[in-house]
């Protein structure tokens, strides 16, 4: 006679294992499906980034705007200086006039 419950039993063992593998089958196949679409999408991002430094560069400044920039740079050093020049002059006339008036009196008479 046949044994059914055996048959029974090593049936429900082949169920269980194959439950199992298909599970981890499908665990493996969304995770890299999962990763495929990210790797997608920061591959888009990345596209997306170098085609605004493309446009940045090519619209980016030259030399020759950079050096009108310090031409202007230097202008402005320059007048600072014969600013500070005046200011020392003035600062010399004012302590001469500021002497005079010390030693004549105040300029009260």
């Amino acid at each position: 006679m046949i044994d059914y419950r055996a048959w029974q039993f090593w049936l429900a063992v082949v169920v269980a294992v194959e439950g199992v593998v298909i599970g981890i089958y499908s665990w493996i196949t969304n995770k890299d499906k999962a990763q495929a679409k990210d790797i997608k999408e920061i591959k888009g991002e990345i596209q997306g980034v170098e085609n605004r430094v493309t446009k940045l560069e090519a619209g980016s400044i030259s030399h020759a705007d950079l050096s009108k920039v310090y031409q202007k740079i230097n202008d402005v050093g320059n007048d600072v200086s014969e600013l500070n020049g005046s200011i020392k002059g003035l600062k010399e006339s004012v302590g001469l006039i500021h002497q005079h008036l010390l030693n004549s009196g105040g300029g009260k008479q």
